[in-house]
């Protein structure tokens, strides 16, 4: 992610109830996301792991006025698990995805529904097939997962 978005990013949560800034042992700052199911953080990843998704959420949603109701929190982290073989628990995707300013239609639910346009990149499906945007560059996260497409 670029220093100027993440500095768009900061200005933008220091008006969100749910996310503060935290100094973490390495003094790099992170985010402190407060969420229902608050027991894994993505903080607690190593930072470049955190970058990489970082940037591609923040690639692979548009944002819109209303919610997409037809895939959760749940569901989205799968694709972002399939695109960069990284997995997260549905805390640490819904922390993203408020750090990126994708705000949920109630934050008391578990599994979340974001505003969020129906034809972002994390949505549609690709040229290659399969939704959401490869990660340009790191062809070893690129390996899209067939064997859990199989059983959908």
């Amino acid at each position: 992610m670029k220093e100027i978005d993440k500095i768009r990013i900061r200005q933008w949560n220091q008006d969100n109830p749910y996310i503060q800034m935290k100094n973490l042992e390495n003094a790099q700052p992170g985010y402190r996301v407060h969420t229902v199911n608050d027991d894994h953080h993505l903080y607690e990843l190593p930072l470049e792991t955190q970058n990489i998704i970082l940037d591609w959420v923040f690639w692979n949603f548009y944002p819109a006025q209303k919610i997409y109701p037809h895939l959760t929190s749940d569901d989205l982290k799968e694709v972002l698990y399939k695109r960069t073989q990284i997995h997260l628990y549905n805390n640490q995707f819904k922390e993203a995805m408020l750090i990126n300013g994708f705000w949920p239609r109630d934050p008391s639910e578990l599994n979340w529904v974001f505003h969020i346009q129906a034809s972002s990149p994390a949505i549609r499906t690709q040229a290659d097939g399969y939704p959401g945007i490869p990660i340009i560059g790191r062809q070893e996260l690129n390996e899209y997962r067939k064997k859990s497409c199989a059983r959908r």
